[in-house]
């Protein structure tokens, strides 16, 4: 297979994810520009591995149990995973509310994983989704620690929607808020990606100083709004970030005391 064609083959299936888990041919090439003909040789292949499977009536696509295993994978091989879980576990059972983990993927934020330690979970989005940088907390530290050309990006592709009324869309106040974090290695949301759902985060950094994901956690607005709840979680999630990034092999974690900022 030419690069090209292997190119082609993981656009195609890089479409498929927990925001479009079934796909048709038109859909695809509408998404990316492919002939159809070519859609269809590729998903056929996808299809014979595994990959993906057809629907005999609607012959929609979707992600098949072959997938599932190489992402299982990822689990298993990622030291960030692994020393993440028992931090998240604590952190949860510490602050009440739902730990998560997200990764930092070139100019997008994967939500990976979460562990509930509250009443109920506060999920905002699903495991396995991007989340908009925008509206997150965690997508917030990404953008604030990015790289400019890669931060850039970051805020053009999020297009600043509105999810509810909290959400920031105007660019100037983002970032001000951005480099608040940046000072601060501490980002806060009060319902801007999720009616009720408030959010905290951290940065993880790697050996290199790079921030490779951010701890977050979810939790409801009316606790987060208490000052002295919200410093106890902003410590507990500085912290657990710490931890994990002491554990992946950072040398010294910048950020140890210090509130939410307003």
């Amino acid at each position: 297979m030419s690069n090209f064609a292997l190119a082609k083959a993981l656009l195609l299936f890089s479409q498929f994810g927990t925001q479009h888990p079934e796909r048709s041919v038109t859909d695809l090439s509408q998404a990316t520009g492919l002939s159809k003909s070519s859609i269809s040789k590729i998903l056929r292949e996808f299809r014979a591995q595994g990959f993906l499977v057809q629907d005999p009536v609607s012959r929609r696509y979707r992600v098949g149990p072959q997938a599932l295993a190489v992402g299982a994978g990822y689990f298993a091989g990622s030291d960030l995973v692994r020393c993440a879980d028992g931090v998240m576990q604590k952190l949860a059972k510490r602050t009440d509310g739902t730990a998560t983990l997200n990764v930092v993927c070139d100019s997008r934020v994967l939500f990976v994983k979460a562990r509930n330690g509250g009443r109920r979970p506060a999920f905002s989005w699903p495991v396995g989704s991007y989340i908009p940088v925008h509206a997150t907390a965690a997508g917030k530290i990404a953008a604030a620690f990015a790289a400019p050309h890669v931060a850039k990006p970051m805020i053009a592709d999020a297009k600043l929607r509105s999810f509810t009324p909290s959400t920031i869309c105007e660019v100037g106040t983002l970032m001000q808020q951005l480099s608040e974090i940046r000072r601060v290695g501490i980002a806060c949301t009060f319902g801007e990606s999720t009616y009720g759902v408030a959010a905290v985060a951290a940065p993880i950094h790697d050996c290199d100083d790079k921030v490779v994901g951010a701890i977050s956690v979810l939790l409801p607005l009316e606790r987060a709004r208490e000052s002295a709840h919200g410093t106890v979680v902003a410590d507990a999630v500085r912290a657990a970030a710490r931890d994990v990034s002491r554990e992946i092999g950072t040398a010294r974690y910048a950020f140890h005391d210090g509130t939410m900022p307003g």
